[in-house]
């Protein structure tokens, strides 16, 4: 039995105790000493070490309860949680206090290069230069936010617009397991909840680069970038944005902890992501959330605006529409600023 309040030995067991309840909440110290194998003195200096590095955690007659997590500890909580699930993302996490943009970090690495079959994941408590698509700024002060990319493998032959609708659904699905409300995607990215965008993605895509000195090339990739509105308030946002964004506790009307919102959505990405929903799939969850099938839309799509009739949706080439003189458009999620009429 282990019994020993090494400030080492502690700090191992709070980051064991930390992904337990990420994923099982809540635990009583006497199952937790149970658990790991030691004493409950231990469990309770474990605690502790997590409180005093600004972890909140509420002791409730049924157990430990977390509340809200810190940002030090996301690293290496995501990486046993991965571990214990045997999956593949969250094997390799980087968390940043503040970044650029946490895409750019990924593109970064990716860059330097990496094995191929390799995936990346990289949080940030703020970003100073996050981006949306076409140029758009994702702006969030410290702590509102979960703020995170994923450098998906190179080997799975992953396309960006497939990446992108696969990505909706998983954070379409993640965000309904907190708030308990449908969850409404806007084409190509938005994920909205009672008709407030609570969610953007954002994909990229990196060629093959040229051969290195070693007679290696670095592989194409994909980095899929998801920034989540958590905490907000409405007095959070831009004037112009009160009342089109939201955020989960805007929602829910209560804290929702980044961490457990990131484990969740780890696990979506890579089910429906790795290697991916079939286009069958893709397409029925999209009607079902998106309902533009039959309505009328102005768009514009590689600089040309339309005007037609959503026919359906083809995860291949994106939104099937139908103009007035019946001929046939299609719009990729890549290129299409869309307005319903």
């Amino acid at each position: 039995m282990i019994d020993s309040l090494d400030r080492s030995a502690i700090s191992n067991l709070a980051r064991k105790i930390l992904a337990h309840l990420v994923q099982r909440q809540p635990q009583s110290v006497s199952h937790l000493a149970h658990e790991y194998q030691c004493s409950p003195r231990l469990i309770l200096a474990a605690i502790e070490a997590l409180q005093n590095t600004g972890c909140l955690l509420e002791h409730l007659p049924e157990g430990i309860l977390l509340c809200q997590s810190h940002w030090t500890w996301w690293r290496s909580a995501l990486e046993d949680i991965s571990s214990q699930r045997g999956t593949i993302l969250g094997r390799h996490v980087l968390a940043y206090e503040s970044t650029g943009s946490t895409n750019d970090v990924c593109r970064q690495a990716a860059a330097q290069g990496r094995p191929k079959h390799e995936t990346l994941v990289v949080l940030a408590d703020q970003q100073s230069a996050g981006r949306g698509r076409q140029g758009h700024r994702w702006e969030a002060r410290r702590g509102q936010s979960l703020l995170l990319s994923v450098l998906l493998p190179a080997d799975q032959n992953l396309h960006a617009q497939s990446v992108t609708l696969c990505a909706a659904i998983a954070c379409a699905r993640s965000i309904e397991r907190f708030t308990h409300h449908p969850v409404h995607l806007k084409w190509p990215n938005d994920v909205l909840v009672a008709g407030r965008k609570i969610a953007g993605i954002l994909v990229e895509t990196i060629p093959a680069g040229p051969a290195r000195r070693s007679g290696s090339r670095s592989c194409p990739a994909v980095i899929l970038g998801i920034g989540i509105n958590v905490t907000q308030d409405v007095d959070d946002f831009p004037p112009d944005l009160q009342t089109k964004a939201g955020s989960l506790q805007m929602v829910c009307g209560q804290k929702v902890d980044r961490l457990v919102l990131a484990a969740e959505l780890l696990g979506q990405i890579e089910h429906c992501c790795l290697p991916g929903l079939s286009p069958q799939h893709i397409a029925v969850e999209w009607k079902s959330r998106c309902h533009l099938v039959n309505r009328m839309v102005r768009l514009t799509h590689h600089g040309v605006e339309l005007h037609g009739r959503v026919t359906d949706l083809d995860p291949s080439v994106g939104l099937v529409i139908t103009d007035a003189h019946g001929r046939t458009h299609f719009a990729d999620a890549g290129a299409t600023s869309l307005v319903e009429t």
